[in-house]
């Protein structure tokens, strides 16, 4: 395994930590720089990292968006994605991996619980719930109030 002491040194202020790779390079780089800096990691992934039994047992089967820039208001089944649903409502958005690791369809919540089943965001954006990945994402309340 590769000398991360020696190829990460001593944490920075100043300094940020950009790596892409295969997962266990990425778990470990992740492990190794839990105690800098909120914001200094910065990973890209290629495959989307697996969501615990325990999270998606947070999450509700079914579930209502709001989009509430274009007013279209979506029930979510179990068996399709938020993107999928307010797509069909004729709502533009946009999307690129349709796996949680791109970012490109990040979304504002103003209101609900999303359950974050990308590989994006990190714990702190996570927790304080105010960004989706409305690819794989879903709720953990009855209603999700997205910026759309």
């Amino acid at each position: 395994m590769l000398d991360l002491e020696a190829a990460l040194g001593t944490p920075r202020d100043d300094t940020l930590v950009y790596c892409c790779g295969p997962e266990p390079l990425l778990n470990a780089v992740e492990g190794f720089c839990a105690s800098r800096p909120t914001g200094s990691l910065h990973l890209e992934r290629f495959a989307a990292k697996a969501v615990s039994e325990e999270a998606a047992a947070a999450a509700l089967d079914t579930f209502e968006v709001l989009c509430q820039r274009t007013g279209v208001t979506v029930e979510v089944p179990a068996d399709k994605s938020i993107i999928e649903v307010v797509e069909d409502a004729g709502v533009d958005v946009l999307a690129s991996c349709m796996e949680g690791i791109c970012g490109t369809c990040e979304a504002t919540v103003i209101e609900g619980l999303p359950d974050h089943r990308d590989s994006v965001l990190t714990e702190e954006e996570r927790e304080a719930g105010e960004l989706i990945m409305i690819c794989v994402s879903r709720s953990c309340s009855a209603r999700l109030v997205l910026d759309i």
